[in-house]
């Protein structure tokens, strides 16, 4: 059997990117050449690992007498998930894997409290990537709360990792997440 429609150019990469944080409501970059906000605060390096993007379906089986399988499957929920391993090691990451704390700075002492009733994990979340063809993409999240963070690893001989996972919630202007890219294949 001969190959005849695959084009390799339809296989991508993602070498590189970065991963972006904003309160929610923050006006979102309507194209990818359109810069971010200010309000958009990179969080710097990811691990090697990169960025993990897991939607996810609920359904509800509907079973009648006369069948052993579902006769419908309504779709109950979605979801999509971001997990991102954070290998910056700073005010702004660590204030946000200590869920939204804030740092103060007593004497020469930096200082961050993780209150008993934390704030709300809501935040505006962007992940920014040009791939291997040199097209750059945006997906972009206009809420989103961090739902889980990885154990705190200190260890001799390895860098230190915040792992955060984000979660999507409905968006204000009908959507939960929107991906932007100037791929000439999918924005003809």
């Amino acid at each position: 059997m001969a190959i005849t429609n695959y084009d390799p150019a339809e296989v991508r990469l993602a070498p590189d990117g970065r991963v972006l944080v904003a309160p929610v409501g923050t006006a979102e970059p309507v194209s990818v050449a359109a810069t971010f906000d200010p309000a958009w605060a990179e969080l710097g390096w990811v691990t090697e690992d990169g960025v993990t993007v897991t939607p996810s379906v609920d359904t509800n089986d509907v079973n009648m007498w006369q069948s052993i399988t579902p006769v419908k499957r309504p779709l109950t929920g979605m979801g999509l998930e971001v997990s991102v391993p954070l290998g910056s090691f700073n005010r702004s990451t660590l204030g946000l894997y200590f869920l939204n704390s804030e740092w103060t700075t007593v004497g020469s002492n930096g200082r961050l409290e993780m209150p008993n009733a934390p704030v709300s994990q809501e935040v505006a979340l962007a992940v920014e990537w040009e791939d291997d063809e040199g097209d750059l993409n945006r997906l972009i999240f206009p809420r989103a709360t961090m739902t889980d963070r990885d154990a705190l690893n200190l260890v001799r001989a390895d860098a230190i990792t915040l792992g955060l996972t984000f979660s999507t919630l409905a968006g204000p202007d009908g959507y939960s997440a929107v991906l932007l890219t100037n791929n000439p294949e999918l924005a003809s």
